[in-house]
C-alpha cells in the first residue's frame, strides 16, 4: 500500500530523549499537542520508544501529573519542539511492560472503549482492492454468501491503527458488529457527506 513520509524528528530531539532512556533518567521536553498552537513543557519519566507506522512515540509518565493525565502516555516525538536528558532518575510504574503497553494499545490510542480487543462481524461487497482472502486477520472466519459478498468474522485489537485500516475498504465494507463500531463509521461517513455539501 501507500506510505506517508515520516513525520520529521528534530535530531537533538531524538538524541536527548534517546539519552534520557538509556541513562534512565527524567526527561523534559516542550510539546505541541495536535491541532493546538501552544507548546507547552514538562517533564517525563521515559519509558521506552514505540514505531508504528513511521511514527515514533515516546511512552512516559508525566512528572507532577494532573489526576487525568497519570499513567503511561504516548507522545510523539515530531511534535516535540526540544528534549532535555535531566540529572534525576527516571521512576518506572510498578509492573510496566513496553510489550504490554503495544500489545494493548495503551491508553489515548484505543478504538472503543477500555478492552484490548473485539470481536467484530464484517460485509465485504465485490470488487474491494484487497483483502479478505490475502492476508487474514486473527482467528478468522470467511463465509461467501450467494450473491458474492464475504462475511469475515474475526477477534481484532481494539486500536485506532485497526479503525484506519477499516476506513481504507471504503464503500466496499460494512460493519455488522460490534454496533458501536458501526455506530462510530456511520457518523463519520455522515460527516463526511456533511461536509460536502
Amino acid at each position: 500500500g501507500w506510505d506517508a513520509a515520516p513525520p520529521v524528528i528534530l535530531p537533538e530531539v531524538q538524541q536527548q530523549v534517546t539519552e534520557a532512556l538509556l541513562m534512565d533518567r527524567r526527561c523534559r521536553v516542550a510539546y505541541r499537542k495536535p491541532g493546538r498552537s501552544a507548546i507547552k513543557e514538562f517533564d517525563v519519566h521515559p519509558l521506552g520508544l514505540l514505531v508504528r507506522n513511521g511514527t515514533v512515540s515516546l511512552v512516559s509518565t508525566k512528572v507532577d501529573a494532573e489526576p487525568d493525565e497519570e499513567g503511561p502516555r504516548q507522545r510523539h516525538l515530531h511534535r516535540m519542539t526540544s528534549a532535555k536528558c535531566l540529572e534525576d532518575t527516571r521512576r518506572v510504574p510498578p509492573g510496566f511492560r513496553l510489550a504490554d503497553f503495544d500489545v494493548g494499545g495503551g491508553p489515548g490510542v484505543r478504538a472503543l472503549g477500555e478492552r484490548q480487543s473485539m470481536l467484530i462481524k464484517l460485509l465485504v461487497h465485490p470488487g474491494a482492492p484487497f483483502w479478505p482472502h490475502g492476508r487474514p486477520l486473527p482467528e478468522q472466519k470467511i463465509r461467501t454468501l450467494a450473491d458474492g459478498r464475504t462475511v469475515v468474522e474475526a477477534k481484532v485489537p481494539n486500536r485506532r491503527e485497526f479503525l484506519a485500516w477499516l476506513r481504507g475498504f471504503g464503500p466496499w465494507l460494512e460493519v455488522l458488529e460490534p454496533i458501536e463500531l458501526r455506530d462510530l463509521l456511520v457518523d463519520e461517513a455522515r460527516q463526511i457527506v456533511e461536509r460536502a455539501d
